[in-house]
């Protein structure tokens, strides 16, 4: 990889730097080790210690999605928010989390709904548009159209309605997530792009594989984690395979500051 380097890790640690609106950035010139690292967990409020999502609002807190609830941490606590006491949830599990540039946080929880928390208040979104279906995935592009995936359409937002694309024909992803909006807007679903009102899959990408996350690195090259075919990556076109991995279930992928391209594995 041009940009960096790839490495792997069977363990997600997350070095949590929670930078509230009055706190300055990190240094980019120290080391990690020159910092304080704390660690939270049940004792001090987590409802869970698998971190499934994590994001941060403009407004400084800190999004957790676990499978027992969603929290939010303000530096010094959690709140959490699940059923019990937030009426608009019908699940405690978080299945996608999406920040918005309006300071909003869009949540897919596992029975299928879409939430919107902004302005201390969480809303059923589903409800809004008036879509009926489960929801599975939420994005939002680089020109700030919130794209959803549904257990049978993918479609925008839209003067408060959900549109859903409509191909002219070919073949379709047979799964609406993950959803990605690449550097240039471009929609890609699970491994097919929306080009010219068509889904279409670009060659050398294994028909059978079960893409589980896209990520998009500095250098705008598109990757995709499988469960069980490895790692792929798409760049100038082309889809090329990333051999001798630790294995071949590819759960996350992120990258540092140094362009180095860091992938959680399951084994």
């Amino acid at each position: 990889m041009e940009a960096g380097k790839i490495g792997f890790t069977k363990i997600l640690l997350a070095l949590t730097l929670f930078l509230t609106s009055n706190l300055q950035a990190l240094d980019p010139d120290k080391a990690i080790t020159q910092y304080v690292h704390d660690i939270w967990g049940r004792e001090e409020g987590m409802p869970q210690l698998s971190a499934r999502y994590i994001t941060q609002t403009n407004d400084g807190y800190l999004w957790i999605g676990t499978e027992n609830g969603l929290a939010r941490f303000d530096g010094i606590r959690f709140t959490v928010f699940d059923p019990r006491n937030e009426k608009t949830f019908h699940s405690a599990s978080i299945f996608d989390l999406c920040k918005d540039r309006d300071g909003g946080l869009w949540i897919v929880t596992r029975a299928g709904d879409l939430l919107r928390y902004r302005n201390g208040r969480f809303v059923d979104y589903r409800s809004i548009i008036g879509l009926n279906a489960i929801v599975v995935s939420v994005i939002q592009d680089i020109h700030g159209t919130i794209w959803i995936g549904t257990e049978a359409d993918v479609g925008r937002i839209e003067n408060e309605r959900f549109v859903p694309l409509k191909a002219k024909s070919g073949s379709r992803p047979k799964r609406t997530f993950p959803i990605v909006s690449d550097h240039t807007g471009r929609l890609w679903v699970e491994s097919y792009q929306w080009i010219n009102d068509e889904f279409q899959r670009p060659a050398n990408f294994p028909a059978t594989a079960f893409v589980y996350v896209i990520f998009q690195d500095s250098a705008k090259t598109l990757w995709f984690g499988t469960e069980g075919q490895g790692l792929f990556y798409y760049r100038d076109g082309k889809f090329g395979a990333v051999p001798d991995l630790p294995s071949d279930v590819i759960r996350s992928i992120a990258e540092d500051r140094h362009h180095n391209l860091w992938i959680g594995t399951q084994n």
